[in-house]
């Protein structure tokens, strides 16, 4: 279900007030127009009707993909979204969400990665173990070892390699290609970690570079790392 109110906010920029529709949560599959909206960034933005000034809003969005299996939230609160999806169960068919991926993320290109990340058929337990090792290698990413490196995937090409926008100290470089060899290399190293990981108790997890080296640091046990 697609959560939709109006809020009054003020503009970052000149603060002027004005009325604002905002979204709690989108379900993409009952409404795949908000898919669109949100890869065209109309969801939780606002142009200052005053000054022109475009903006995102700092606010909370349960993304939901009923078909992939999905639900990813945008976090910017101490919000703790286990306690809406206990009381979704509720509603729900025992073992509805049996099958589902439950993710944070902390920004909103983490949320389109993500997405993209699943909507390609690929982990992204996997993938975040190959940013660390392409990152590890900063000098071919025309970055020195003390800047600040990010990778965000954006899709892949007709070779299959998997494509990722890089930032260097937030300024957007070049789109980087990996080959998809990486990708079943990494699948690899993390081995049978993945299906171990997989089998733990359905919550909400922050899947990010962390995670990935408390998941490969720990080959008895599962990584604490629950919302």
């Amino acid at each position: 279900m697609s959560k939709l109110k109006l809020e009054s906010l003020s503009c970052p920029r000149c603060n002027h007030a004005q009325k604002v529709p905002t979204w709690d949560s989108i379900n993409v599959t009952l409404n795949p127009q908000l898919k669109m909206d949100l890869f065209a960034n109309k969801i939780n933005t606002t142009i200052c009707g005053q000054c022109g000034y475009h903006s995102l809003i700092g606010k909370d969005l349960l993304y939901h993909d009923m078909q992939m299996g999905v639900m990813i939230f945008e976090r910017y609160s101490s919000h703790d979204i286990m306690d809406e999806l206990e009381t979704l169960k509720q509603h729900c068919a025992r073992h509805a969400f049996r099958d589902y991926r439950f993710r944070i993320v902390k920004s909103r290109r983490g949320l389109i990665e993500k997405i993209l990340i699943f909507q390609d058929g690929f982990d992204d337990r996997v993938v975040e173990l190959m940013k660390l090792i392409v990152i590890s290698h900063a000098d071919d990413l025309d970055a020195r070892d003390d800047q600040d490196v990010l990778l965000y995937y954006c899709g892949s090409n007709e070779r299959q390699d998997l494509l990722f926008r890089t930032f260097v100290d937030e300024a957007e470089k070049n789109v980087y290609g990996v080959p998809r060899e990486r990708y079943d290399y990494s699948s690899e190293m993390l081995g049978d970690l993945l299906e171990r990981d997989r089998n733990e108790t359905q919550r909400f997890l922050v899947v990010d570079s962390q995670y990935i080296r408390r998941l490969a640091g720990k080959a008895h046990g599962p990584p604490e790392n629950g919302a």
